[in-house]
């Protein structure tokens, strides 16, 4: 996905869905031409359809190719890695769930999050379990934070 021009937020949002189903358009012919050859499906010998053949597991990389660059290295400066893995646990009632939902609603404004800096990225929450609760928490952090754009581009999945 593309980043966020600076000034998405402010854009109308006949504007801002133009720019979601461009990128959705995108990411589907990118798909297709995944599983096509000269426009055509590729096939197997059992003449089902197959996807493009994949790039080899581990690839070498050459000593001068090998680069750190700490440009755009966090999402929240220190904290939450804009590439990686990143793990929030604790004790059940710790206040996981709250502190998840407030830092990637942070992440999906561009809002500075407990004194950090925070660079601007849509956010997706797969809720495993405790979905409703979810609901109750998003409402309340509503409340809690006036002058919300009209799209916040923070998606939940539910699964049970």
């Amino acid at each position: 996905m593309n980043a966020y021009p600076p000034d998405f937020l402010d854009w109308p949002e006949a504007k801002r869905n133009a720019f979601f189903k461009a990128e959705a358009d995108a990411f589907e012919r990118q798909e297709k031409a995944k599983a096509t050859v000269d426009g055509q499906p590729k096939t197997r010998r059992n003449g089902h359809n197959a996807r493009a053949p994949k790039k080899p597991k581990f690839q070498l990389m050459p000593f001068n190719d090998i680069k750190f660059e700490t440009a755009g290295e966090w999402l929240i400066k220190k904290l939450l890695p804009r590439k990686g893995v990143a793990a929030i646990y604790g004790a059940s009632g710790a206040v996981k769930t709250f502190v998840l939902l407030d830092l990637l609603l942070h992440v999906a404004l561009g809002w500075p999050w407990a004194g950090r800096r925070v660079v601007q990225a849509p956010t997706i929450y797969i809720a495993a379990e405790g979905a409703a609760g979810l609901h109750k928490r998003k409402i309340g952090w509503e409340l809690a934070h006036d002058g919300l754009p009209d799209v916040v581009p923070f998606f939940l999945i539910e699964v049970a």
